[in-house]
């Protein structure tokens, strides 16, 4: 004959409680505003870094190969957010937002690569100041995905 003890029972209780909250939790349906703020999360990511780079490359802090792969890579995040916010079923205004911002930071991605490439520290910051701008921009569009249910 088998004893359990409250203690086993309750723990098993609350193992099977989490698994059922996290079961629920997980199935909770999304929004397609929500699923494309969840695709291109990496778009923010990458424009603040591109901004960092320029600034500090700017300052001389930083090699010009640092810009130059950081626009290069951010560059290829850039294209597969724009894919999956093509492919959105999100609203018009929110969707294409989302993807004029990506259309403008890869646009200065690129001007801050050329800046590097010629060596013109003077360019780095503009690009930096608006890859800023297009930060702020793209959190915003960001959030009222994520608060739309």
């Amino acid at each position: 004959m088998r004893s359990t003890t409250p203690c086993s029972s309750g723990l098993t209780g609350r193992i099977a409680t989490v698994a059922i909250a996290f079961f629920l939790f997980s199935c909770q349906h999304k929004t397609p505003e929500q699923e494309l703020a969840q695709k291109t999360e990496s778009v923010g990511s990458w424009l603040s870094s591109l901004e960092m780079a320029g600034e500090k490359w700017a300052a001389n802090s930083v090699p010009r190969t640092f810009v130059r792969t950081s626009a290069d890579a951010a560059s290829s995040a850039f294209q597969k957010a724009d894919q999956a916010a093509r492919e959105s079923d999100a609203r018009p205004e929110v969707r294409d937002g989302i993807r004029q911002v990506i259309a403008e930071g890869e646009a200065e991605g690129t001007r801050l690569r050329r800046a590097a490439e010629a060596n013109d520290r003077a360019a780095a910051l503009p690009a930096a100041g608006r890859l800023k701008v297009l930060k702020a921009r793209f959190d915003a569009l960001k959030k009222a995905c994520e608060g739309s249910s």
